[in-house]
């Protein structure tokens, strides 16, 4: 009867065990989304500005300002490319302060590393106390990521 107790209390164990992970999985995954959507919305706009940046430039040499040809255009052409300019490195300068790339590689470790302790829940390849461990480790080594 002991035994039963024991077995029951391991089902039940791992059953919250493969709950948590789950819902790590999903966690993670949300956040490797909006990491993904930031650094390709920062990547986008600084591509983007830089390409202006070039074509305005490029045009006002071969053929003069966009927009007349005193010297009232010649400065505003100067502005608009330096404003385009600016963007360009505010846009890759905050997206490298953010550390998308590096921050998006541990998020998929951490993903890697859950869908791997969900497996072996799933198959029961591992036993429970290990497993326990297992998940103590991500949680200890991932804490952005899980939060």
């Amino acid at each position: 009867m002991d035994t039963s107790l024991h077995s029951v209390d391991s089902s039940d164990d791992l059953q919250a065990l493969a709950q948590r992970v789950s819902a790590g999985v999903q966690q993670v995954e949300t956040y490797i989304s909006r990491l993904k959507r930031v650094h390709n919305t920062l990547s986008f706009a600084g591509i983007f500005s830089s390409a202006a940046t070039t074509l305005l430039t490029g045009w006002t040499s071969a053929a003069g300002p966009l927009w007349g040809n005193d010297v009232s255009a010649w400065r505003l052409t100067c502005i608009a490319a330096a404003v385009l300019g600016f963007l360009t490195t505010l846009f890759m300068g905050v997206n490298q302060q953010l550390q998308g790339r590096e921050r998006l590689s541990r998020a998929q470790e951490c993903l890697g590393r859950l869908k791997s302790l969900d497996f072996a829940l799933l198959t029961r390849t591992q036993n429970l106390q290990d497993a326990w461990k297992d998940f103590a480790d991500i949680l200890r080594k991932y804490p952005e990521e899980l939060r």
